[in-house]
């Protein structure tokens, strides 16, 4: 045993990584047709498109014992893997957590659905440009471009990423990927960013139960269950849930009240019309 911790330590380097590639998984719909194609059947096959990277934060020497870019993958060695990590989950993932409810809601059910809809694909555009890009400490310019890659990624129209698999774990996704954003936007210009925040409103009305099957952990949901017994008070109970977001939210300028005039236009008048309301359009309680 001695002997294995001596070669595991001296012998071996442990580097953090970061992939940034769509694999919505087993092709289901295509399944047969590649099968006869194949010759037989392959239970393991995956999905993924074409673009692809890999960052690797390791040692100077790395590049060139493993020599990837060699084989003609986009593979990018750094000693710093951060601003890479916050581009992939605040501009590829936080859309993606943003467009779940919000699509299903409007009864849409892939991404490459949203990105073609009028009203939703303006939505991820401005979550993109306005709300999210001003909001991390990197090159402005490369923001930017990841940016406009993202939006024609989700447009890939042989990637059918659905939205009920995209909403998987929900909670703890937002609480990662735009949260922060929606925080450090009201701390900075002293209002909520919009399309985050019907984006969070629209994930309470999932959470409900009612109107979307709900795919998080028992505790999660019994929070939920136990929060929507109160409709009156279920935001600012909600809001105050440590376990949901990691600390309690309810002394957020405006978000209670904000949240809860999105979640009744959410009700009363459904996503789509919401969506354009908040865009500028007019509902019939205006």
């Amino acid at each position: 045993q001695d002997g294995f911790i001596q070669w595991l330590e001296q012998e071996n380097t442990f580097c953090c990584s970061l992939v940034d590639r769509i694999v919505p998984g087993y092709p289901q719909q295509q399944a047969e047709q590649l099968a006869q194609e194949l010759g037989h059947q392959d239970h393991l096959m995956v999905t993924a498109e074409p673009y692809q990277l890999w960052v690797i934060d390791g040692p100077a020497w790395l590049p060139e014992r493993l020599p990837l870019t060699e084989a003609g993958l986009n593979v990018i060695f750094t000693e710093d893997l951060r601003p890479y990590h916050k581009q992939k989950v605040h501009l590829l993932n936080g859309p993606h957590t943003t467009m779940a409810a919000s699509g299903l809601l409007a009864g849409l059910t892939t991404v490459e659905d949203v990105m073609n809809d009028e009203d939703l694909s303006v939505f991820v555009k401005e979550l993109l440009e306005q709300e999210i890009v001003p909001m991390l400490d990197l090159p402005r310019a490369g923001l930017l471009s990841y940016a406009e890659a993202v939006r024609e990624r989700f447009m890939n129209p042989f990637i059918r990423h659905e939205l009920a698999s995209i909403s998987l774990n929900s909670i703890a996704k937002f609480q990662t990927r735009l949260l922060p954003v929606l925080l450090r936007y009201q701390r900075e210009r002293g209002e909520l960013p919009k399309p985050i925040t019907l984006a969070f409103a629209a994930l309470l009305v999932g959470y409900r139960g009612d109107r979307l099957a709900r795919k998080d952990s028992p505790e999660v949901l019994a929070l939920f269950d136990q929060a929507w017994s109160q409709p009156a008070e279920v935001i600012p109970v909600l809001l105050r849930e440590t376990e949901l977001w990691g600390q309690d939210l309810s002394s957020v300028p405006e978000l209670a009240g904000t949240l809860e005039q999105y979640v009744r236009k959410l009700d009363a008048f459904g996503a789509r019309a919401t969506l354009q309301w908040l865009g500028g359009g007019s509902l019939c309680d205006d």
